[in-house]
């Protein structure tokens, strides 16, 4: 399958907007966690009498198809071509493979019972066949690059007239399950930039205080310095994203630091400067 040149993904140039100290904690702690890596599509891929070929590990060759048709009144969208080696997180019924709709923080592993390699996988269709009728969530990913069998996942949202690729993550450890909507420490963004999953600060740079934006529920705020020392750590409960949790950090040496999000199974990352 060819990759359609449509994502920006979390690599090098970005890891070069770091300082060294930041780049080496990084890593230290993506060994520690597992590494995973991370393609924000911006902007989303929209699939529309077309097809999307995703290339999980952007090697150039995609591990599946995603395609969106209609004959007269009638349309569909599903999965049209898997990689040998692939397989996804669904069901059979009636010969036909249904994906999963996986929620923020679902395990996908090696143990799910659900692994399905079959020729077709309806999302969803005219008739409400498949799981992902006005749905958003995760698919459930398990492929092969060379001789490593690794976990991923792809988030998209379905309407009745598109189907959209929103990103995806893969867990570079071979073996290594990933949870839904993990994005890992490499998504964590230069300074002055807002994450793409969400988490947003500012001001930034900051003096006196640094606004946390973009969440919602009970989340666990940790905020780290780059050799990995916890130099804060609270909850916050927000009614919705327009809320705001307050971290003071007049007192706090100057320097970079990476704020740390956890909530309902999701880790969000991203830095601030404090001058």
């Amino acid at each position: 399958m060819n990759k359609l040149d449509a994502s920006r993904k979390i690599g090098i140039n970005d890891k070069l907007a770091y300082p060294g100290m930041a780049l080496a904690f990084l890593a230290a702690a993506a060994e520690a966690e597992g590494q995973i890596v991370y393609t924000d599509l911006d902007p989303d891929v929209v699939i529309s009498f077309s097809s999307y070929d995703v290339d999980l590990d952007n090697d150039g060759t995609g591990e599946l198809e995603i395609t969106r048709t209609e004959f007269g009144s009638m349309h569909y969208v599903g999965i049209t071509d898997l990689a040998p080696g692939a397989s996804i997180l669904g069901v059979y019924y009636y010969n036909d493979m249904f994906p999963n709709v996986l929620a923020p923080g679902d395990p996908i592993a090696a143990n799910n019972p659900q692994w399905e390699a079959g020729p077709q996988g309806w999302l969803f269709s005219f008739y409400s066949y498949g799981q992902w009728n006005n749905q958003s969530g995760f698919l459930g990913v398990r492929f092969q690059s060379g001789a490593d069998t690794l976990y991923a996942w792809v988030e998209l949202e379905m309407t009745y007239n598109t189907a959209i690729v929103k990103g995806y993550a893969y867990e570079s450890q071979p073996g290594t399950a990933i949870n839904a909507g993990d994005t890992g420490l490499l998504t964590a963004l230069p300074a002055g930039h807002k994450a793409a999953n969400g988490l947003s600060l500012f001001p930034n740079p900051a003096v006196d205080r640094i606004h946390v934006a973009g969440l919602t529920g009970t989340v666990d705020l940790r905020v780290l310095a780059l050799d990995g020392r916890v130099v804060h750590a609270q909850q916050a409960t927000l009614a919705d994203t327009q809320e705001q949790a307050l971290l003071e950090v007049g007192a706090w040496p100057a320097g970079t630091y990476v704020v740390e999000a956890r909530s309902g199974g999701r880790i969000q990352r991203s830095t601030f400067v404090k001058h």
